[in-house]
């Protein structure tokens, strides 16, 4: 075990942050190979914070990730072009239009999150759902 101290940080003892202690509210996420924890919103605000930065590189060589997301046809994207309007990302109702939003969308998320692009994106589709039933209930009346 590693225990150090050094001015006036407190003691850091166990394996130099491998294990963490959370609450239950609190949300653990990577983003762009950065572990972090808290409160949803410490956590959203700081995911925000990383993804506005410049994306990584796009590699010389094609990767299994992009590869994988680049070969999506155009009916596998509409369903999410779909939820990314509902959601108000202006997005014109053609087809291509359609697939080169979500290819855009899910090339960033493999650029900044590699093999964990799928947990992202997936987070970010849960975003959408959330702000759409925020809309649908606020247009009914209905207070969350």
């Amino acid at each position: 075990m590693n225990t150090r101290s050094e001015g006036n940080h407190a003691t850091i003892s166990g394996d130099l942050g491998t294990h963490l202690t959370a609450s239950p509210t609190d949300v653990i996420a990577t983003i762009a190979g950065v572990t972090i924890f808290g409160a949803s919103d410490a956590v959203a605000a700081a995911r925000a914070a990383l993804e506005a930065g410049p994306l990584p590189a796009y590699p010389d060589e094609l990767t299994p990730e992009l590869r994988e997301v680049l070969g999506w046809m155009c009916f596998e994207c509409a369903p999410i072009a779909h939820a990314m309007r509902a959601a108000g990302i202006d997005i014109k109702p053609k087809a291509e239009d359609e697939q080169a939003h979500v290819l855009h969308w899910l090339v960033k998320l493999v650029l900044r999150h590699g093999a964990s692009w799928r947990k992202a994106g997936t987070e970010d589709l849960d975003a959408w759902r959330a702000r759409l039933r925020e809309l649908a209930n606020k247009s009914e009346g209905v207070s969350t």
